[in-house]
């Protein structure tokens, strides 16, 4: 199915978005279900959106016009960091409220710079589901055929350290700073 985002919510894929009245409200009671303080904002109104946001770091949401999914993604400092999608709101909502709360620091020092140009030397990490991710060897984050080999899976401790295990050598904390070299 093509993932197209929609420009309206459709009943027979989202009752829930539609009993909520609007996408930022269905995932503002998503977010409440866990006791999370995040709320979400509707900023552009020509496709279904909401955005969340804490400190430097937000997620954007859309939903697929085909498909009950949610498509959500997560940047910090204008820099986006991944992306997910799901059909369930309430994983969304875990998944937004973990980027945003739980774990503010995670990726600070996997990436040796965040401006441009970006390095692909780093391992890194994909969330699958249940509070589960995926540690990756150096590959091209986002395209499936360019992804670098498994290292392996777990939960967020067992994946951090998996992470900073294959770090490449003189690896330092992140910088924000361009890239010269």
């Amino acid at each position: 199915m093509s993932r197209e985002l929609s420009k309206e919510v459709k009943p027979d894929l989202y009752p829930d978005v539609v009993a909520a009245g609007n996408l930022s409200t269905a995932l503002a009671q998503a977010l409440a279900n866990p006791g999370s303080p995040l709320q979400p904002v509707s900023l552009i109104n020509f496709l279904v959106f909401a955005q969340t946001e804490r400190g430097s770091r937000f997620c954007q949401m859309y939903i697929s016009a085909h498909e009950r999914l949610f498509i959500f993604d997560f940047w910090s400092k204008g820099v986006g960091y991944g992306k997910g999608s799901t059909s369930s709101l309430h994983d969304a909502a875990q998944a937004i409220h973990f980027w945003l709360i739980e774990q503010p620091d995670l990726l600070a020092p996997l990436q040796p710079s965040t401006g441009y140009p970006f390095t692909r030397d780093c391992p890194y990490a994909i969330p699958i589901a249940n509070g589960r991710f995926r540690a990756y060897y150096p590959g091209s984050y986002g395209e499936v055929a360019a992804m670098g080999e498994m290292i392996g899976e777990g939960d967020v401790n067992e994946v951090i350290l998996m992470l900073v295990d294959h770090l490449p050598p003189n690896c330092g904390p992140a910088s924000t700073a361009q890239r010269t070299t």
